[in-house]
Order: structure tokens, then sequence, then C-alpha cells
């Protein structure tokens, strides 16, 4: 993976961020900005979090990076539009609250 790839996207895989551009831009309701800038920033505060704690963070984010367990991270998700099935975001808001 070339180092200016790497440095343009940092603390992003280019992975991570061609899934953003190329995949949830495409999903109805989906802002992308503003849901974008919520995820990623709650997952760098999540895995920052998770650093300060001694636990295992990955050197850049990923696609499967985004911590799901916290919810910040999940309530930015769901929020986002990109999850559309309305089973599947009562039972993560549920989870979340219980």
């Amino acid at each position: 993976m070339p180092r200016l790839q790497v440095a343009a996207c940092y603390p992003f895989h280019p992975m991570l961020i061609g899934v953003a551009k190329d995949e949830w831009s495409k999903v109805t309701g989906f802002q992308r900005v503003r849901s974008t800038m919520r995820i990623f920033a709650a997952t760098v505060y999540a895995q920052q979090q998770r650093g300060k704690a001694g636990d295992w963070v990955p050197a850049l984010i990923g696609p499967g990076d985004l911590p799901l367990s916290d919810s910040a991270v999940r309530e930015a998700l769901l929020g986002s539009g990109l999850v559309e099935d309305d089973r599947t975001i009562s039972n993560y808001s549920v989870a979340s609250h219980g």
C-alpha cells in the first residue's frame, strides 16, 4: 500500500475510506458528510479509549474495526441511514439500553 495513500487517510485504512465513498454514499437517506464524520469521530474516540485502557487497537482503522460495542459508535451508525432495516435498528437500540 503506497505511503501517500495511507498518509491521506490516516488513521483510517484506505479500504474503509473506499467503503464510505463507494458503498455508503449510494444508500438512500445517508447523509454523506455528517454521518461519516459522526461514525469516524466516535470510532477514533472509542479506539483511543481502548488504547488508554491497554487493549489492542488497530494501527489503521479498517472496515471491520468499527467498535459496535461502544454506544456512541453504534448510535452514529444506526442514525446514519446505513442500516435500513427497522428490526435491526430496534434490536441494536434495545441492546444498548437494556
